[in-house]
């Protein structure tokens, strides 16, 4: 507690966190092809159903952007890797092989 103008003030150490479950929920009903508001909209219902607390909108909004921008990120990894593997593929059965030092450089300055 903190002491000002001869008041009491209870100061809360953190902000109260969602349960797992909400969290869990968000990721099972989120569709990217659906906005994220219908997202929030189906989270909301079925936490009320299962008596959780009701999660606001901004913070279901900035976990699925993490969430989303997170797979995102891991799509584009996987279509590099598959790329370099088909191209590396390609060179060997054209004869193209490349030194493996020299093929790796050229994926780090990509």
């Amino acid at each position: 507690m903190r002491r000002s103008a001869g008041t009491l003030w209870r100061v809360v150490p953190i902000a109260p966190r969602y349960a797992d479950a909400i969290l869990e929920l968000a990721d099972s009903l989120d569709d990217p092809q659906l906005p994220m508001a219908e997202t929030c909209r189906r989270v909301a219902a079925a936490a009320e159903a299962l008596g959780l607390f009701r999660p606001s909108y901004p913070h279901l909004r900035r976990f699925l952007r993490e969430r989303r921008d997170a797979e995102e990120e891991a799509r584009k990894r996987r279509e590099a890797r598959r790329k370099l593997a088909e191209d590396a593929i390609a060179g060997l059965i054209a004869g193209r092989v490349k030194q493996p030092l020299f093929q790796l450089s050229e994926l780090l300055d990509e």
